[in-house]
């Protein structure tokens, strides 16, 4: 059995991981935006508010949006 130390530094680095696989996503569609010449781009899997706050303090403005039980977010700079 692990430790509840051992636990926690496991879920952390998971949480850490997570945490930047989806910034990296966001980050691909941001540069296929600006690739296209747009100010803003669509995301369409969930943002955490880690995420969202993270977008908002680098100055972009994130927007949600639900449209038959599923979340869109338009993230705009």
């Amino acid at each position: 059995m692990i430790s509840a130390r051992e636990a926690r530094l496991r879920s952390d680095a998971t949480k850490e991981k997570l945490f930047n696989s989806e910034l990296n996503n966001i980050q691909n569609e941001i540069e296929k935006a600006i690739s296209e010449g747009k100010r803003y781009c669509y995301y369409y899997s969930k943002i955490t508010s880690d995420i969202k706050q993270q977008l908002e303090n680098l100055g972009y403005y994130v927007e949600t949006f639900t449209q038959y039980n599923e979340t869109s977010y338009k993230i705009n700079w």
